[in-house]
């Protein structure tokens, strides 16, 4: 998790501290990436292959969009019949940079952890059954294997 959402969540919420969350040792990522290219049938290694497999085999959702006043990423996951583990994933870029929080917290604290303008991010848990990724304008699109 970058610092600075960190610090802008204490600015903003004095008192609270940011939920739990830790980024993923390098060996877990490449794991997680080697899972990944097995699922999408392309080969393992490059990162940049995977992130345009999934993009090619998502489905925008249409009726929703994360910018939307009011978007519960609880409500989606929820109206789309996903049922994430307790613990979720997200990856920031090519699945270089992921971090793992409860679900519950980045439902909670979404707001705080996506940023519109320049996230573009990749959520999914440990059955990677499913990925959901938002864009940085708020677009959601979903892949499920």
């Amino acid at each position: 998790m970058e610092r600075f959402k960190i610090d802008h969540f204490k600015k903003n919420n004095p008192g609270k501290e940011f939920p739990w969350h830790r980024t993923l040792a390098s060996s877990d990522m490449e794991e997680v990436c080697r899972r990944l290219a097995d699922i999408l049938q392309v080969p393992s290694g490059n990162n940049l292959d995977i992130v345009n497999a999934l993009y090619s085999c998502s489905q925008v959702l249409e009726e929703n969009n994360a910018e939307t006043e009011g978007f519960s990423l609880s409500e989606l996951t929820e109206s789309i019949n996903i049922s994430p583990t307790e613990n979720v994933y997200i990856n920031w870029y090519r699945f270089d940079n992921i971090d793992e929080i409860r679900f519950v917290d980045l439902c909670k604290y979404f707001e705080d952890i996506w940023y519109p303008g320049p996230d573009d991010i990749d959520i999914f848990d440990s059955t990677l059954s499913w990925i959901l990724s938002i864009t940085h304008d708020g677009v959601i699109r979903l892949a499920q294997f």
